[in-house]
């Protein structure tokens, strides 16, 4: 399984990638294809976000999970410096989902 991905990693085949993770159901593959999808221009498409999350989050990668968050974060401050109010808001709905998700890898374990 490892050799696959990392033979799709190395040929660039986001759709590919995103299909294979999508059905291995292994941690550390989930976790590849979320480190690769972060080396694209996330930042314009909602979808190589949503997928980023959703890797991480299967593959219980909670550290990576917590940094692609504070980037989204960096991005949005950057974007909206000026409109305090809604970054707050981004912010304080991150930091539960991050709770959240923290709190039922505990009790699953």
């Amino acid at each position: 399984m490892f050799q696959a991905m990392k033979a799709l990693l190395k040929s660039g085949d986001t759709e590919k990638i995103i299909f294979f993770a999508g059905v291995s159901r292994q941690k550390e593959i989930y976790v590849m294809a979320a480190n690769y999808l972060q080396s694209l221009d996330w930042r314009k498409d909602p979808e190589v976000m949503k997928n980023i999350i959703g890797f991480y989050t299967k593959g219980r990668a909670l550290d990576s999970l917590a940094a692609f968050y504070d980037a989204c974060a960096q991005v949005l401050y950057i974007l909206v410096w000026t409109d305090g109010v809604r970054l707050s808001v981004h912010l304080s709905d991150t930091y539960c989902k991050l709770r959240k998700f923290s709190n039922g890898l505990q009790n699953h374990q």
